[in-house]
């Protein structure tokens, strides 16, 4: 019983030995390497039909898209990326383009060549996608 009650008085008093500081190694959580538009994702799911126009004001340009190439589109828009730190290019995002279910407008992105401006985000699709997208709006216009 005398070593049992000798090893719990080692084991409480090494246990307060321990020494305390005031400082921390804790880091903080590095930031993403990128994003994704999750809300647009959610919000463009069910698109059936694209609306395309030109956001330069007094143009006239209207391009409709549905079917297969709505769905292509949609996959683009929602895995394109945006990166911290990243500086908005200054470019002007001449396309709108709104997504629709019927004549709902589900949500409305503004796009260029390469990439398109979301909620305040510069988003960047590598597909190449909607860069085909702005160059077949150039095309027709």
């Amino acid at each position: 019983m005398r070593i049992f009650s000798l090893i719990i008085i080692l084991a409480v008093v090494s246990g307060c030995s321990q020494k305390t500081s005031n400082t921390h190694n804790a880091t903080a959580p590095a930031s993403p390497a990128y994003w994704t538009p999750t809300n647009l994702a959610r919000l463009i799911a069910g698109a059936d039909n694209i609306v395309v126009t030109n956001s330069v004001p007094n143009t006239h340009f209207r391009l409709s898209i549905s079917g297969s190439e709505v769905g292509k589109i949609v996959q683009a828009a929602s895995s394109s990326k945006a990166y911290p730190n990243w500086n908005l290019t200054g470019s002007l995002f001449e396309w709108r383009v709104q997504f629709c279910k019927a004549t709902k407008v589900l949500a409305t992105i503004d796009c260029r060549e390469g990439g398109f401006l979301y909620g305040g985000d510069e988003y960047i699709d590598s597909t190449g996608t909607i860069e085909a997208l702005a160059k077949r709006c150039e095309s027709k216009r």
